[in-house]
């Protein structure tokens, strides 16, 4: 659940990466928890209303990661390939917690990688509170951002990584990650 110490995290972030030249090499590390931990919310949105939010749509209602990341990526900025926008020019190296595939669906159908261009918009994130039932049960704030759907907040499109020196490395092959680890484990258990 993301937390102040998240917001401080990532003011530390921006502290570091403010005098970045395009002679420097930055390395970044996404995983599991990087969505929580990537936490600064947008002008007018409090860290509570994220934490609120976060809550509603996956404890209260079970709505996947998956549902939930196009909301967090637009209360944030951070998430949704801005973090990237404050390491440029520098240049990067993003290892990644998933099988090495398919470059063209990380650039453009990425919904939880922040390093990365996101795909999604405004208008899914309202209609995946709509979907979960939590539309009216956010905080007013969060509404508010959503329907306002400032492109200034809009998640960074892939268009605009074409102009960025990144290499992107994924660590963990099929066959050792930890789902088949823990699939070998099971059938050997019975």
């Amino acid at each position: 659940m993301p937390d102040e110490d998240c917001v401080r995290g990532c003011e530390r972030i921006l502290e570091m990466t403010d005098s970045l030249t395009k002679d420097d090499l930055v390395f970044t590390i996404a995983a599991n928890g990087v969505s929580a931990l990537l936490t600064m919310p947008v002008p007018g949105v409090s860290i509570e209303d994220v934490m609120d939010t976060t809550y509603i749509m996956q404890i209260e209602r079970g709505a996947p990661t998956g549902d939930l990341n196009p909301i967090r990526n637009h209360l944030d900025m951070m998430k949704g390939g801005r973090i990237t926008q404050h390491i440029y020019p520098a240049k990067m190296v993003h290892i990644i917690a998933i099988p090495p595939g398919n470059f063209d669906k990380l650039m453009n159908r990425n919904l939880w990688l922040h390093t990365l261009p996101g795909f999604t918009n405004f208008q899914l994130a309202v209609k995946n509170l709509k979907k979960w039932d939590a539309w009216d049960v956010v905080p007013h704030s969060v509404r508010k951002h959503l329907i306002a759907a400032d492109p200034k907040y809009e998640t960074i499109k892939a268009k605009a990584f074409e102009k960025m020196d990144f290499r992107v490395f994924g660590v963990m092959p099929l066959q050792t990650g930890m789902i088949p680890a823990a699939m070998k484990k099971a059938d050997e258990l019975g």
